[in-house]
């Protein structure tokens, strides 16, 4: 917010005269110093008042769904956040949970509220129609693709050993998608059973593809 402020005092397209952050790094680090880690999964209470469970989202590496019981007095009220969740049958993430309870208020993440995924094992669809294509077009023309997806990465390593695909070399120029990717290695505890049996079928780094940089 304070870069986008300084660009809109330069640029000056804001409405306002004088442009200010709605909230800047004085706000932020106390936040951040009030901050404690919660179980990644099962029951924690904040207060007697307010009970919660996780539920793994399925989304991305530590995504969850919450489900908070409050109460107050004799009276409980159930809500339920959905978080950002995720598909069945994707690879190296477990599926999503739903919380079992009968929520009394469900707030839903919308980004794609409106969209319905395509029928069929999305892994066989996007491994066949897209990665194959993809990879080979990049090769043969000497061209750039552009992805930011563990699961891409994935599917590549899969398709090279395969020796469905040429091995071409894959550049990673985000440091937050190497930590990222450093990150889900380090959580087994998150990976689905075929993810799980290829790391430890003495492949190494399933994520790793041959020519990586």
């Amino acid at each position: 917010m304070e870069e986008d402020t300084l660009r809109a005092q330069r640029g000056g397209y804001s409405r306002h005269a004088n442009p200010e952050a709605l909230y800047t790094t004085d706000d932020v680090e106390p936040v951040l110093k009030a901050l404690k880690p919660i179980p990644r999964s099962g029951p924690f209470d904040i207060s007697p008042e307010f009970h919660f469970v996780a539920y793994d989202a399925g989304h991305i590496l530590g995504s969850t769904s919450l489900e908070l019981t409050i109460t107050e007095g004799a009276k409980k009220t159930v809500v339920v956040f959905s978080g950002d969740i995720g598909r069945y049958d994707q690879p190296i993430l477990n599926d999503p949970q739903t919380p079992p309870s009968k929520a009394d208020a469900l707030i839903c993440e919308s980004t794609y509220g409106d969209r319905e995924h395509e029928a069929g094992d999305p892994r066989k669809s996007w491994r066949d129609r897209e990665s194959r294509g993809e990879a080979r077009r990049v090769h043969y023309y000497s061209g750039v693709c552009d992805w930011a997806d563990a699961a891409f990465m994935y599917y590549l390593r899969q398709l090279e050993d395969q020796q469905r695909i040429p091995k071409v070399p894959v550049y990673v120029d985000s440091p937050m998608a190497l930590s990222a990717t450093d990150l889900y290695l380090k959580y087994k505890e998150d990976h689905d059973l075929d993810f799980t049996k290829e790391d430890a079928g003495g492949k190494g780094d399933p994520l790793n593809v041959h020519e990586f940089h």
